[in-house]
């Protein structure tokens, strides 16, 4: 590398309350002192980042890895480099008028992808209490949760799984919280670095000087939640009181892994839920295991 700072392109769904090792290695200089200086391309949807990763259009992106899981294993180039959240800190928020799960029978649950995200979990969820789509209910694609934020409150949508801390949001604004996806997907990959083999054989420096900062960003937030109240604030486009809140729960609940490896039970349970969905094969001879996919 040289002295000039190497851009790196990262692409996110969202400004999520998990990218915050990300916003800190930026804001407290660690990639900048791994002479890297990012720029972020936020694209609403999980299957958009999961493309423009196999496109080259980003060098690294902060996502749900089920794309990129699917891809090695069909064996194209995308990887997945390092794990941030291995439990998916979502809730199922609807309509004041719903009170139980049962109540959406008939409604409408918006999702980021009908291939990867959200849409994964909300199905589990939702068949734990015996619904199925599209008998019961359908999927109405979204943008990401700040998008479906805006259609809850507009009637659009019956319900959608939301992330910290905009249940509490709903909760305050009058909306249902239906409960935790977790309590029915408790090991999932939610948020992931994933990369692309080319790009990680071409620049070994600048991808391992990214994973540094980024786990230098990690272990600052673990140090102390509270101190990127505000950072996490201006970022998500939330109040204070909310990034507070969402900071501490993330800390509690152990959300932000500390050494940014995605565990075995996380990897096994998002390619269960892919094999159940027809994104990956059944477990057969010759057929690759989604180890694969980690670099």
């Amino acid at each position: 590398m040289s002295g000039t700072a190497y851009r790196l392109v990262i692409g996110l769904v969202s400004q999520a309350a998990m990218c915050v090792p990300l916003w800190i290695a930026e804001s407290e200089g660690y990639l900048a002192a791994e002479a890297i200086a990012t720029e972020h391309r936020v694209l609403q949807v999980t299957d958009r980042v999961t493309a423009a990763l196999r496109d080259g259009e980003v060098a690294f992106a902060l996502t749900t890895p089920e794309g990129a899981i699917a891809d090695a294993v069909a064996g194209g180039p995308l990887r997945v480099v390092a794990g941030v959240c291995d439990r998916p800190p979502l809730n199922l928020v609807a309509q004041p008028s719903v009170r139980a799960v049962a109540d959406l029978r008939g409604g409408t649950v918006g999702t980021t992808s009908l291939a990867e995200g959200t849409r994964h979990l909300a199905e589990a969820m939702l068949a734990a209490h015996g619904l199925a789509q599209p008998a019961d209910y359908r999927f109405v694609l979204t943008g990401n949760h700040t998008e479906r934020w805006r259609m809850l409150r507009s009637g659009e949508l019956t319900a959608a799984l939301q992330p910290i801390p905009f249940p509490q949001m709903a909760r305050d604004a009058g909306f249902s919280d239906l409960g935790p996806v977790d309590r029915h997907v408790p090991d999932f990959a939610f948020v992931a670095v994933c990369g692309h083999a080319g790009f990680l054989g071409r620049e070994p420096e600048v991808s391992a000087g990214f994973l540094r900062a980024l786990l230098r960003g990690a272990a600052a937030f673990h140090r102390d939640p509270e101190r990127w109240t505000a950072l996490a604030a201006g970022m998500m486009g939330v109040p204070q009181e909310y990034a507070r809140s969402a900071l501490r729960a993330m800390a509690d609940r152990g959300l932000v892994s500390r050494d940014l490896r995605m565990s075995p039970a996380a990897l096994h349970g998002t390619a269960a839920i892919l094999r159940r969905s027809g994104a990956l094969p059944p477990p057969a001879p010759g057929v690759p295991q989604p180890e694969v996919a980690l670099d």
